[in-house]
């Protein structure tokens, strides 16, 4: 007895979970609205916004993380991704890309990242 209980305490803090075979949200969410063509454009946003570092945070428009959400996305993307609703920078990289994809949603939502002097909309397909 004091063996499974030692084992499921184990299991919970490596995997946040007792339940072995259970994938996060942010995964589905990321296996859903992942689209192998667009991804010329998402390093491109990467590049564009803040030269790969997740954690980054514009002073002036406070918008953070990898894409520069604006802080107005950390309710409704925390929902959908199933994540505590703390500030985008703080999420690892691969649950902010899980928010990138849904917020592109197969392209529809590209205009998010567009305009500037340096558009990276001539990479969509």
């Amino acid at each position: 007895m004091i063996e499974q209980i030692a084992g499921a305490v184990l299991a919970v803090s490596l995997h946040g979970t007792t339940q072995p075979n259970v994938v996060p949200t942010w995964k589905r969410v990321h296996n859903t609205y992942y689209d192998a063509r667009y991804e010329k454009f998402r390093k491109c946003v990467v590049k564009r916004e803040s030269e790969g570092i997740p954690t980054v945070v514009n002073k002036h428009s406070h918008a953070q993380g990898l894409y520069q959400f604006l802080p107005t996305w950390t309710k409704s993307l925390s929902r959908k991704l199933n994540v505590r609703p703390t500030p985008i920078h703080t999420w690892p990289a691969s649950v902010q890309t899980a928010g990138f994809w849904f917020a592109l949603n197969h392209g529809r939502g590209a205009h998010h990242w567009s305009g500037g002097r340096w558009d990276c909309s001539r990479l969509l397909p």
